[in-house]
């Protein structure tokens, strides 16, 4: 796993399992969301335009809501 910390100081890892990058896999299928704010690499958000071009996943329902708009609307009632 390679490591580093994120602004709060928590770490962050990219886990592999043999030589597949799980995090890669998990925005390819539709699993998860990317934050452009932390994730500038663009192997990532090529993934998932293809992901949300083919309606996998997450991106298989019409409305969704980025988790961090949802922790916002949350906090602020």
């Amino acid at each position: 796993a390679q490591t580093e910390t994120d602004h709060y100081g928590r770490l962050l890892a990219t886990i592999y399992f043999e030589d597949r990058n799980i995090s890669l896999e998990l925005v390819a299928n539709g699993l998860a969301w990317i934050d452009a704010k932390y994730n500038k690499r663009q192997k990532f958000w090529n993934l998932l335009k293809q992901a949300q071009h083919k309606k996998l996943g997450i991106w298989s329902r019409n409305k969704n809501m980025p988790p961090w708009i949802y922790r916002r609307r949350r906090r602020s009632r």
